[in-house]
Order: structure tokens, then C-alpha cells, then sequence
């Protein structure tokens, strides 16, 4: 198992160097790339402007806008194999005689369709010196978090306006070419298990903080709780402080000669430091004002008990503050009430007409009805009476043990012997969730991979959600298709 520092981004701009950049090694002149939406956003997760300046890349282009012709220059098309990309390409080379570049390089994201292949061959194929499919058909949203871009993933799975289509058949075999062209990245070969579902700045200015991989302070504290950033940041800030004091006290003329050089460095740690800072307390203040009871109120209604340990013998009586609480607004009043609902296994046509009235949420009130679209047990069925369908609701104490670790590793291309310990200490568990993954279930991703050094664990949905964006979603699946409009965030 390569170390989990090197990442996703990491993994995919090597495998880009050496399916792109390793063809022109033994070149020593610019050349310009061309990208469309999708590769421009892969990219811009996996690289900067000063990794393709090293490869010989001077220029970068949009492949769907018109451009000035620079027919000395050799270009890199990395495009997916659309109607539009591969149209822009042609577009460059259709007259012979005016060609915009020298050559056309072209990498395609994915499999290349034969109809788009053989229109381009009957084009421009002259004009074209290389042509290769790269499987990369994902996101490396972080080092150990991926996306596929299907916003609408969730809608085509579960609503049951879709159930007759062949629509969710088609985003599943999908999402299944993009999850292999992970697995090939990764250089993996994986043992799959499943579960399917039945279903029907300074001086007063503002100064945008740039957020990403390369900084290692947002890396360490991205997944932590806001009370351990508020704790931790202000002790690293006082240890940056202490270090530059120290240095200051040393008056050789070297060590001030050194200092002088090191001054730029100090300043900008403390300013990225502070920055957090500023940050979290934003954060913190917020939490504060409003949201710290919320939390206790939704940690009471999953756990069924309190922070003392004692068990919570009346859900409504703890979820009834969020719903009166006006400083609330509708989406938290809508997840406390749906937390109660899970609490208590359902609840009576009666009850959630009234909670929903009370808290005059008619027209959101698809964001709690249609749970049952993903075999959620909105209304309470007669399980006191033991009246259950065995066949809608079988016994999990028959069901086979789960994973605990022991056996299942991802088989590599190559099999390494047969070492117990050789194996585990190559394990790589990949998650994938169809319908969009949490902020908070990424958080687990890292949790895992620390506890359990000998495995790995990376995590990869359709889309990124937030539990506003999950009711807006929930609220979609009775809504018909041409009424639905899904954008990734």
C-alpha cells in the first residue's frame, strides 16, 4: 500500500505525467494544453500552473472557446470523449491549410466511442501524432476522498417517478465504469461486497482564504471537532510567536543575516495561522449563538440518551425546544423531527400530520414523507403485536457475521504470497455511496485509516452533500424529472 500522505491528487497527477507527459521527455520545446470543463476541474484538484510549466506546458486553453491560431506550437488535447470536446478538437484541425497548432496530441478521459472515433479520423486524423484513452473518470476531492460529478444521482436511484425507465440501470453502469478507472488508478484489483436496497484579510479589508491540500494546518484540521480547533490553533500561533522572539534575541551579525531571510517565511506561517484562527472563531461563534443545543438535542434523539448516559424515556419532550425555538429555521426543525422519527421507528399518520402543521412546513413536508423511497419507516407499522412481514423485515441475528477485518483485502494485479501479515499490511478499503457522501462520513475515512494502520480506507460517493442539500434531495424524489434541476456544489 503506497502512504496515505501521497493521496488521491497525488496518484492521479502521477498517472497523468506518465500517460501525458512522459511522451514528450525527450522534448525540449513549449507546447500548449488544451481542457474542457471536466479536465479543467480535474486538474485544477491535482496540480498547479507551475507542475505543467515543468512539463513544457506554457499555455492552457479551453478546448470549447475560439482561440488565436499558434501553428509553430504542438498542442495536448486532455478532453473527455463528448459530442462537444471532441468537436472542438476538429474544429482546430478542419482546415488543413490554416491549422490553430503543429499537431494535436490527444488524450481522452475515458473510452472514446466508435462514432466520435472514427469522425475525428475522418477529419483530422493526419493532424494527429498520438491518441490514447487515460481512464480517469473521477474526482480526487481530497487525499483520501474521491466524487464521480453525478449530482442527480440520488434522484435517479430512489424516486419512484423512474422506477419504470431504464434510467437508474444506465447511472449504475456509470458510476461502475468510473469506480474501475478508480481501482486502475489506485493500481488495485478489489474484492467487491455490497448492500442494494428494495425500493419503489488586513486593513479592514476582506481577504479570501484559499483552503486546500498543500496546506498542511487545514489538512491536520479539517476533520476535527470545533472545540479541538479552538484549543489547538492559539497553541500553534504562541509556538510560531516564541520561535521568532527566540531568533530575535541572538544579535551575531550572521544570525540576524539569517533571521532577515527567514522573516518572510515566519510572517506567512503566522498569517496562515491566524487566518484558521479567525476562521474557527467564526465557526465557534455560531455554534454558540445557536447551534451547540441544537447538536444536543440531535445527539439525545439518535443516541436515546442524554450526555449523563441516561436514557431518554420521552423523545418528544426533547425534540418539542427545537420546534419552538424560532431562532431555528426550517431545515433544523425538519432534521430534529426526522431524528425523532428514526428514534422511535416510525410514527402515527396522526402525529406527523400535527408536527407538521404545528411547524408550518406544508410545503417542505416531502423532505420527511418520502424517507419511505428509501425503505424508511416513516409511519410506524404494528411491530408491537409482532405482526411484521418476516420477508420485509428478516431477523439480522440470522444473517451472517459481518467483516471484522480478518479476511478481506483488495487482490491485487499481482498476488503477493500468501503471508497473513503481507497481506494486511497492503489493505486498502475503498467506500463507495451511491447518492452523495457527508462531510462527517469523510471524517470517519481518516478516523479509521489512523486507528487501523494496516488498512487504508477511501471513500467516494456521486456527489458531495450537505444535510441541506440531503432534505432538498429527499424533498425532489416525488417530483417528476422535468421539474428536477440537481447542480454539484
Amino acid at each position: 500500500m503506497a502512504p496515505a500522505v501521497q493521496g488521491l491528487k497525488s496518484f492521479v497527477w502521477q498517472k497523468l505525467k506518465s500517460a501525458i507527459f512522459d511522451d514528450f521527455t525527450k522534448e525540449e520545446e513549449w507546447k500548449v494544453m488544451l481542457l474542457d470543463d471536466y479536465t479543467t476541474k480535474l486538474l485544477s484538484l491535482c496540480c498547479k500552473m507551475t507542475d505543467l510549466l515543468a512539463e513544457g506546458v506554457t499555455v492552457v486553453e479551453n478546448v470549447y472557446k475560439t482561440r488565436e491560431p499558434v501553428p509553430h506550437m504542438k498542442a495536448i488535447y486532455l478532453i473527455t470523449p463528448t459530442r462537444k470536446s471532441v468537436d472542438g478538437l476538429i474544429d482546430d484541425f478542419i482546415n488543413k491549410s490554416c491549422s490553430r497548432y503543429k499537431a494535436a496530441y490527444v488524450y481522452f478521459t475515458d473510452f472514446c466511442p466508435d462514432s466520435l472515433f472514427n469522425k475525428i479520423k475522418a477529419s483530422c486524423a493526419k493532424s494527429i501524432k498520438k491518441c490514447k484513452e487515460i481512464n480517469i473518470s473521477f474526482f480526487p476531492y481530497e487525499s483520501q476522498v474521491f466524487t464521480l460529478n453525478i449530482p442527480d444521482a440520488f434522484y435517479r436511484c430512489y424516486s419512484p417517478t423512474l422506477e419504470r425507465t431504464k434510467d437508474k440501470d444506465a447511472v449504475l453502469q456509470v458510476m461502475a465504469e468510473q469506480i474501475v478507472t478508480l481501482c486502475a488508478t489506485l493500481d488495485e484489483n478489489p474484492g467487491v461486497r455490497y448492500k442494494r436496497y428494495k425500493t419503489e484579510g488586513s486593513g479592514g479589508k476582506e481577504k479570501e482564504a484559499i483552503l486546500e491540500e498543500d496546506d498542511d494546518l487545514w489538512v491536520k484540521m479539517r476533520h476535527k471537532h470545533i472545540a479541538d480547533v479552538i484549543e489547538e490553533l492559539p497553541k500553534l500561533l504562541k509556538d510560531a510567536s516564541s520561535k521568532t522572539k527566540a531568533a530575535e534575541g541572538k544579535l551575531s551579525i550572521s544570525a540576524l543575516s539569517q533571521l532577515m531571510k527567514k522573516m518572510p517565511l515566519y510572517r506567512k506561517e503566522i498569517s496562515k495561522q491566524v487566518v484558521h484562527l479567525n476562521i474557527a472563531e467564526d465557526c465557534m461563534s455560531k455554534f454558540k449563538s445557536n447551534i451547540e443545543r441544537l447538536c444536543k438535542t440531535e445527539q439525545d434523539l439518535a443516541l436515546g440518551t442524554d450526555a449523563e448516559g441516561e436514557k431518554v424515556k420521552d423523545s418528544m419532550r426533547v425534540l418539542l425546544p427545537v420546534l419552538l425555538n424560532k431562532s431555528h429555521d426550517s431545515y433544523d426543525k425538519i432534521r430534529a423531527i426526522l431524528l425523532y422519527i428514526f428514534s422511535t421507528n416510525g410514527t402515527t399518520q396522526e402525529n406527523l400530520d400535527k408536527l407538521i402543521q404545528n411547524v408550518h412546513i406544508e410545503s417542505d413536508s416531502d423532505m420527511i414523507r418520502n424517507w419511505k423511497y428509501l425503505d424508511v419507516p416513516v409511519i410506524s407499522s404494528d411491530a408491537i403485536e409482532n405482526k411484521l412481514d418476516s420477508k420485509d423485515w428478516p431477523y439480522c441475528s440470522r444473517c451472517p457475521p459481518t467483516w471484522n477485518g480478518s479476511g478481506a483485502v483488495s487482490a491485487r494485479q499481482k498476488p503477493r504470497a500468501s503471508h497473513r501479515e503481507e497481506r494486511r499490511s497492503s489493505a486498502r478499503l475503498i467506500v463507495f455511496v451511491i447518492g452523495g457522501v457527508m462531510y462527517s462520513e469523510m471524517r470517519s475515512a481518516y478516523e479509521v485509516s489512523e486507528a487501523y494502520k494496516s488498512c487504508e480506507v477511501v471513500i467516494g460517493s456521486t456527489h458531495i452533500l450537505t444535510p441541506r442539500k440531503l432534505l432538498e434531495e429527499v424533498k425532489s424524489l416525488s417530483k417528476p424529472k422535468d421539474m428536477v434541476c440537481l447542480k454539484d456544489e
